[in-house]
């Protein structure tokens, strides 16, 4: 199977790739500001596309050229730049959207997958969130992340492109450079022996690790229609960690990491459930190999070895 991966080159983009090379599925990384440095152990086995999902015809012929058969669409804009543009995240995240759909639509692809997001849900109570829970998005992020999962439900429903949706909650890992990257931040300056920043906040958040992000989007680019009862799915962890606590685990595995309360930190989350996995690990397979301890002791340990912060203090 040949993969297309809109933001092939982001977080999430990165790890999905890596779980499809080990399924050995042929990956283009398709990303309108590709950075590689993450990458450099699998550079040599992917294709690398500059493109933008808003111009729909050199989507279109990326597609084609390369005989794509199926879309990973991670490709959007995040809630702080989406929430201060909303415009530009109007044309990324939900007409990107629609020109990936109608691209599979034309095209006939066997399957698009689209990364959501918990952002849907805004606003909740303690307890586990299933994917029937009440909508009410409280971001321009989330309310485009909404509309776009009902389009892609209308394309599969009127137009026959086998659409799923994967809600992620925040996923941690190497590659965040355009996006939400605090735990990576955290772990990078204490691998380098550098002050860390800590957001002040006492919110927690539901916390994903990347090679469990990556290993969900394989399994929902894999699993057989005949299967799925259901077209959207939660891809959650268990592991509900305000940045302080997560600090003190790194910690754990640095003890002289340093580290300084940080008031810039303007994200607050109104999620305060974490999500309920039945869904997924029922009909997609998926299942969390990963904890917050043995995630983050492998992140440390992956920040030293790419070169992203000299060699010193590391776990114990």
């Amino acid at each position: 199977m040949r993969v297309l991966i809109t933001g092939g080159t982001g977080l999430v983009g990165s790890y999905a790739t890596r779980a499809l090379l080990s399924r050995g599925k042929s990956v283009i990384a398709y990303d309108a500001s590709p950075e590689t440095g993450h990458m450099r152990d699998i550079a040599n086995r992917i294709e690398i596309v500059r493109g933008d999902v808003t111009k729909p015809f050199d989507l279109m012929r990326a597609l084609k050229a390369r005989g794509i058969e199926s879309v990973v669409h991670l490709a959007a804009l995040l809630t702080p730049y989406a929430q201060r543009f909303p415009m530009d995240a109007l044309r990324v995240n939900v007409e990107g959207t629609m020109n990936v759909l109608e691209a599979a639509r034309l095209l006939d692809l066997r399957r698009v997958v689209f990364a959501s997001s918990i952002a849907v849900y805004g606003a909740t109570p303690e307890g586990p969130l299933d994917e029937d829970f009440p909508k009410n998005p409280t971001t321009i992020y989330g309310a485009f992340k909404l509309a776009s999962e009902h389009i892609g439900l209308n394309y599969y429903r009127d137009y026959g492109v086998d659409f799923i949706a994967l809600r992620f909650p925040l996923v941690y890992g190497l590659g965040g450079v355009r996006g939400f990257r605090v735990v990576e931040e955290i772990v990078t300056k204490c691998v380098s022996g550098l002050v860390a920043k800590v957001p002040e906040s006492d919110d927690k958040w539901e916390l994903v690790y990347g090679p469990d992000a990556g290993e969900a989007v394989a399994l929902a680019l894999e699993a057989s229609p005949s299967k799925l009862r259901h077209r959207v799915f939660n891809i959650g962890s268990g592991q509900f960690y305000s940045f302080k606590e997560v600090a003190e685990i790194v910690r754990e595995f640095i003890p002289d990491a340093r580290f300084e309360v940080s008031k810039e930190f303007d994200i607050r989350n109104p999620a305060k459930g974490i999500f309920d996995p039945s869904r997924a690990r029922d009909e997609l397979g998926y299942s969390p190999k990963y904890d917050i301890r043995s995630g983050l002791r492998d992140l440390i340990e992956k920040v030293r070895g790419i070169g992203l912060a000299p060699k010193g203090t590391g776990p114990q």
